[in-house]
């Protein structure tokens, strides 16, 4: 192949419930223990495309086309979820924020399936279909975030405003399952590893209590 391009789509939603406290450690340092459940859901998509213009055997142009090749599964997860968050208190409303948590999801792979579709440039084309399940596993899941934050009260203490700028990073063990093939045309010579699914991003938000 001469070119090839590649696209990947990934839809992840969460719904976490639970108990927390938050209480001083130290005049200028505060602590928010959490201890609840997890409930999650994956959609995952690649699409693959190759194009060849000159396929060479012994010096002649024997074939040339493109390949496509598009694979998507879907999964949910159940599991308990334990966390710490932390303000250490600047002065002037200012604080820096470092929150943790951790969490083991029971899995289940609902859909996982895979097309692989060759159109050469002359005769048909051939296409390789797999629709599998897996086996339901454990997935853990771990979030690490650190930022600022500032707050003030006005209005004699009726209104209340906080601001906070995070960035986080998250990891799903074993949550990338796209099969891989060793071969084009033998069903038989592929794996499908699991691979770690590894997110990060800055997070901003704004609260107003009254």
């Amino acid at each position: 192949f001469n070119s090839g391009e590649q696209e990947w789509k990934l839809k992840f939603q969460s719904l976490d419930t639970a108990l927390a406290r938050t209480y001083y450690v130290g005049t200028k340092l505060t602590f928010r223990s959490i201890f609840g459940a997890r409930f999650a859901w994956f959609t995952q998509r690649k699409d693959q495309e190759f194009a060849s213009d000159t396929t060479l055997v012994n010096g002649e142009v024997t074939n040339y086309g493109t390949m496509t090749i598009a694979q998507n599964f879907s999964s949910w997860g159940a599991g308990i979820l334990a966390g710490l968050n932390t303000n250490w208190i600047i002065g002037e409303g200012f604080r820096i924020v470092g929150n943790s948590s951790v969490d083991m999801l029971y899995t289940r792979v609902q859909t996982s399936k895979f097309k692989q579709h060759w159109v050469p440039s002359t005769g048909s084309g051939e296409t390789l279909n797999f629709q599998e399940s897996r086996p339901d596993f454990i997935m853990p899941h771990m979030d690490l975030e650190f930022g600022f934050g500032w707050s003030t009260y006005f209005d004699c203490n009726n209104w209340h405003v906080d601001f906070l700028a995070t960035y986080g990073f998250q990891t799903f063990w074993g949550a990338n399952l796209f099969r891989q093939f060793n071969d084009d045309y033998q069903a038989a010579s592929s794996v499908m590893p699991s691979g770690n699914l590894n997110i990060h991003g800055l997070t901003v938000s704004a609260r107003l209590d009254f």
